[in-house]
């Protein structure tokens, strides 16, 4: 059973809420912990998903200090609105688990727990502002030296260091040390973070993070002979992390020590067992050495790993991971490999219209295969999805690739063609506008030697966007970039008052830098 911090009541093993008060249990703690690397593992799990190592069914452990401490006088408003809100952020609903944490806040206003989690939920809404104001609230209302820490770290992932180094400073000792060291670095502040890191290792904190961290700031430093005895230091220790042996190797490599640095990666290789990115960074430094057998074998483990790793599936998801898996082989021409991840990237479904845009991509890449690929992107054109103006666009870049110039413009016009102003598309996970496929579509007929066609799509793109300061910067940008100085400079004309009139200090910036570049481009 599992026994609410706040209203005591009494709940069946592995709940993640309390079906009294709908409190969220710290669930951290009733987790199994790796005996290798001290990564939380689900009750389940017969294998720590962070570096693969066997788990004792046993291995049941407490937390150092809950997440949160018990508080009888907290409103009850305020916990119901809380639970509300995990349940919008689980389904992706940001927008309104931030009304409801606001909510629960205006209830309750310094309560520590609705703070993080209201930061948190503004952090996923890309509201940093709001996030830092929230966070600075939590670090303001904590008592907990432990929590402060913990604190401070999270901000540290979510690359908010100069709230980090508060909640670090509030910690104090020689762990709050290492945080400030650490958030100093990530603020730029190498120097002032040295004392800190020498403090701590002075004071017998002899950690791989202290050592490291003293590595980080001497090499952002210039020192690179001290970095390199810290660095080979650091890597004396046993470390557990992927993401700290990952920085450890490419500050090896930078400072010359290549050596190691693979050294580190053959003891470590089946250690990470389900981390895939872990594997795939293996590969990448044996292949960056001359290594390419082993990175064949770590690319494929990555391969492997790659369906059960959660982290996969929220940042590049499987289709992505595939296709860069495939780039890879392609780059070492092992081919067969490359077309198996081509073919896992789309679930084995071999008839389907990415699937041969992929292919033919993919023989782009490959000296001496163009025939294939100008037979796979063929096959991509029967589908009724080459009628729209992107796929008609990025076709014509694959033509020009595969050494199809003529065709590659003749697609070119087509998209132009088939372009009208309200058209909308999805690019990296952006909505982008016909402004901006107009702008690449410049680009292309600029590259193919139609210049005058290229001018006639950037006035087009001026056309859809002219009401629009950061649609003509973009347009300015382009032209900068094609070197049409006066044509940028009549853009930046127009888009100057509407920039103004936003009042959004990046586009004024990057307006006055368009100024600049143009200016050199006309001069």
């Amino acid at each position: 059973m599992i026994t609410c911090l706040f209203c005591r009541h009494d709940n069946p093993d592995r709940s993640k809420y309390c079906n009294n008060c709908g409190e969220r249990f710290d669930y951290s703690r009733y987790l199994r912990k790796c005996p290798e690397c001290n990564h939380r593992n689900a009750m389940v799990s017969s294998v720590c998903l962070s570096c693969g190592a066997g788990l004792d069914e046993k291995a049941v452990v407490e937390p150092r200090v809950p997440l949160v401490r018990a508080d009888a006088a907290e409103p009850e408003e305020a916990r119901f609105h809380r639970a509300v809100a995990r349940g919008f952020l689980a389904r992706g609903e940001v927008d309104l688990a931030i009304k409801q944490l606001e909510e629960a806040e205006r209830h309750d206003p310094d309560n520590f727990q609705t703070l993080v989690e209201l930061g948190i939920a503004r952090h996923r809404g890309d509201s940093e502002a709001a996030a830092r104001g929230a966070f600075e609230a939590a670090v303001a209302a904590c008592e907990d030296e432990q929590i402060e820490l913990a604190l401070g770290r999270k901000l540290l992932d979510l690359r908010l260091p100069d709230v980090a180094l508060k909640a670090f400073e509030k910690a104090g000792g020689t762990e709050g040390d290492v945080g400030m060291g650490r958030a100093l670095v990530a603020l730029g502040r190498a120097l002032d973070s040295i004392r800190h890191f020498e403090r701590a290792l002075a004071a017998g904190h002899e950690s791989y993070e202290a050592t490291m961290g003293l590595a980080t700031a001497q090499l952002e430093r210039g020192r690179s002979e001290l970095a390199r005895d810290l660095l080979k230091k650091a890597a004396e220790y046993r470390i557990k992390s992927p993401t700290a042996l990952r920085d450890l190797v490419d500050k090896l490599i930078a400072v010359g020590e290549g050596d190691l640095a693979l050294t580190k990666v053959r003891l470590s290789a089946d250690k990470f067992v389900l981390n895939a990115n872990i594997h795939r960074f293996f590969g990448d430094v044996f292949r960056h050495f001359g290594q390419l057998d082993l990175a064949r074998e770590e690319y494929l483990k990555a391969s492997d790993a790659s369906e059960a790793d959660a982290h996969v599936l929220e940042t590049e998801g499987m289709v992505g991971f595939h296709r860069d898996l495939a780039q890879r082989f392609a780059g070492m021409a092992a081919l067969e490999e490359a077309t198996e991840e081509i073919r896992l990237a789309h679930g084995d479904r071999t008839d389907s219209f990415g699937y041969f845009v992929d292919m033919a991509g993919l023989w782009a890449d490959v000296g001496g295969q163009e025939k294939v690929g100008r037979e796979a992107l063929e096959k991509a054109m029967s589908f009724p999805a080459a009628e729209e103006p992107i796929w008609r666009y990025r076709m014509a870049l694959l033509f020009d690739r595969l050494g199809e110039p003529l065709r590659a413009a003749e697609e070119l016009d087509e998209a132009a063609s088939l372009l009208h102003t309200d058209y909308l598309y999805e690019e990296n996970n952006e909505l982008r506008t016909s402004a901006d496929l107009r702008v690449d579509l410049a680009k292309a007929f600029y590259k193919l030697g139609s210049a005058d066609k290229g001018r006639e799509q950037l006035k087009e793109a001026v056309r859809a966007g002219i009401t629009r300061a950061d649609v003509l910067l973009r347009v300015a940008q382009a032209c900068c970039d094609l070197k049409e100085g006066a044509i940028a400079e009549a853009l930046l004309d127009l888009a100057r008052p509407l920039a103004q009139e936003t009042g959004d200090p990046e586009l004024l910036k990057k307006l006055e830098a368009l100024y600049g570049a143009s200016e050199a481009v006309a001069g």
